[in-house]
């Protein structure tokens, strides 16, 4: 059975499985739209144009208020989309029915200064380690903008994002993201953001379900020290590891981190992405 067939089984299924997919910082979810088209049951939400974390939960609030009006919602938080899905978790509790957190650092700040770091070694950039270096000294928006451009003009930027078994989704990604270009004034003003008030490892009011998926080859990442503060805040999340690098949900298919377990008919024939 296809994500497709899934998508359009019984209304409580469906139901069961609806799911608002939260991005953030500068680029919406139409490379998602892209890969997946119309095949899950995923609504692929394109956030406004905002400089702070709470107008961005305000927004995504408004559209989860939408979604919840027929029960709980299956939230998904995909890297800075992470740090949108708290902000409901902890506001809006009864409106989520399962939370999965996707690729995510806990503090954005230092997922991009690594991400910096890994283009510098596997490059050998004296340069950006040279920008990397101011950045973590003076943590503030000039040094760390500058860091972020020199890691983007480095031949091995964006691919670096995938794993090594990833090839298709990365040759792909690799066409067509200049398409899909990133709002950087938004960007900053959101890293800004966070280098003023960085993330706290506070326990949230959520206790529903959830679900850390992280890659292995995530460049953004401290796989233990990222894991450690999101199981603060979630406690009873579960915490698994893929064989993918940022992009979970491109890398690895549905059936991975949409669908979870117990969920009616996954077990049996696991979903497929669609051909291209």
């Amino acid at each position: 059975m296809s994500a497709a067939n899934l998508a359009q089984g019984s209304g409580s299924a469906v139901n069961a499985l609806d799911a608002l997919f939260l991005r953030g910082l500068g680029r919406g979810s139409a490379l998602e739209r892209l890969w997946y088209r119309d095949s899950l049951p995923v609504h692929w939400w394109d956030q406004p144009r905002v400089g702070s974390l709470n107008a961005l939960a305000d927004a995504a609030a408004a559209e989860l208020e939408r979604m919840a009006s027929d029960g709980p919602v299956h939230v998904i938080g995909h890297s800075f989309g992470a740090q949108a899905a708290r902000v409901l978790a902890d506001s809006f509790p009864e409106r989520i029915s399962r939370l999965t957190l996707l690729g995510c650092p806990f503090d954005p700040v230092e997922g991009a200064i690594r991400l910096g770091e890994t283009i510098a070694r596997t490059s050998r950039n004296a340069a950006l380690e040279d920008s990397i270096r101011r950045a973590r000294e003076m943590r503030n928006l000039v040094a760390l903008r500058e860091m972020i451009l020199a890691a983007a003009a480095d031949p091995s930027f964006p691919a670096i994002y995938f794993g090594p078994n990833s090839f298709e989704v990365r040759e792909w990604f690799l066409r067509v993201q200049q398409s899909v270009p990133v709002d950087f004034e938004m960007f900053l003003a959101l890293m800004d953001e966070s280098l003023r008030n960085p993330p706290k490892a506070a326990e949230s009011r959520y206790r529903g379900e959830v679900r850390l998926i992280l890659g292995t080859h995530d460049p953004v990442l401290s796989l233990e020290g990222d894991t450690r503060n999101w199981c603060s805040v979630f406690p009873a999340a579960s915490s698994e590891r893929v064989d993918t690098g940022h992009y979970v949900h491109l890398e690895a298919g549905p059936e991975c981190w949409l669908f979870w377990p117990a969920d009616p008919l996954v077990n049996s024939e696991s979903a497929t992405r669609r051909s291209r």
